[in-house]
């Protein structure tokens, strides 16, 4: 995905602020069909760190905060993004917007009761970016974000996920992933599954050539553990007709469907 982010921005011109702004709009496009039609009373708190995932959910606070929503909250994890950047520009619309903007851990009092009142949580701490383990002070507030009442919406991935995710690592458990542009393959490793909830592929302004680049290509073998492929884990809808991209390539569509393998003994399934 970093590739075909970057080659959209070097190769079509789009720029890294226009490409941030269309995940974060058709993100909360998708959020508001979720709740067909229906408005939420109770708190909206969005988790943001530093990095393009901040971003994105300091977009869709934005377009909350446009519509009329309230009472909204901005936890701002690990610092303020540098205002040069495109997280920083976003963060900067918010405050104009005079959206509550709340800083983990330096508040983390404030931040613990805003949780509580959440009724839903958008989690944009860490991305696909992200190499090993969550770790202070964004896994903290992960942990914190789980033990909140609320329902958790990730975006692009769980924070704490990513292709290195192993069993025992902390991370944002979402009932439901809006992941951009493509499935990414680590929202279907065995070990993370559970953590995303149910996954929903978000269009975003990627050129169309991109996403079909043969550059991206990967393949499945028909069997494993001497078992046909099945589905991954009913019912995942996957709404692209492209593939699923891990840090360097991409898989079909069908693939995606049917990219996890059930061994003989249940109760586990494989990716591959």
């Amino acid at each position: 995905m970093a590739r075909i982010d970057s080659r959209s921005q070097t190769e079509f011109a789009i720029s890294s602020t226009v490409l941030m702004e269309d995940a974060g709009v058709k993100a909360w496009a998708a959020v508001r069909r979720l709740w067909k039609g229906r408005v939420p009373r109770s708190r909206l708190v969005f988790l943001a760190g530093k990095g393009n995932n901040g971003g994105d959910a300091m977009v869709m606070a934005r377009q909350a905060a446009v519509e009329g929503l309230q009472p909204l909250t901005l936890v701002l994890a690990g610092g303020r993004p540098d205002p040069a950047t495109d997280p920083g520009r976003m963060l900067a619309m918010c405050e104009s917007l005079g959206i509550e903007c709340v800083a983990w851990p330096a508040q983390a009092e404030k931040v613990l009761v805003r949780l509580q009142e959440a009724g839903w949580i958008f989690d944009g701490l860490a991305g696909t970016g992200l190499q090993g383990a969550l770790r202070p002070p964004l896994a903290e507030l992960a942990t914190r974000a789980n033990e909140a009442p609320g329902r958790r919406i990730a975006i692009d991935v769980p924070s704490g996920v990513g292709d290195g995710f192993r069993d025992g690592n902390t991370s944002v458990r979402a009932s439901v992933t809006l992941t951009m542009g493509l499935p990414k393959l680590c929202l279907y490793l065995p070990a993370a599954r559970l953590s995303c909830g149910r996954i929903i592929v978000v269009p975003v302004g990627f050129p169309p050539a991109l996403v079909r680049d043969p550059l991206f290509p990967a393949r499945l073998p028909r069997r494993a553990h001497g078992a046909p492929w099945r589905a991954p884990f009913p019912p995942t809808p996957i709404r692209t007709g492209a593939g699923i991209a891990p840090s360097s390539r991409a898989l079909p569509e069908r693939q995606a469907r049917r990219g996890c393998a059930r061994p003989r003994r249940p109760g586990r399934a494989s990716v591959w």
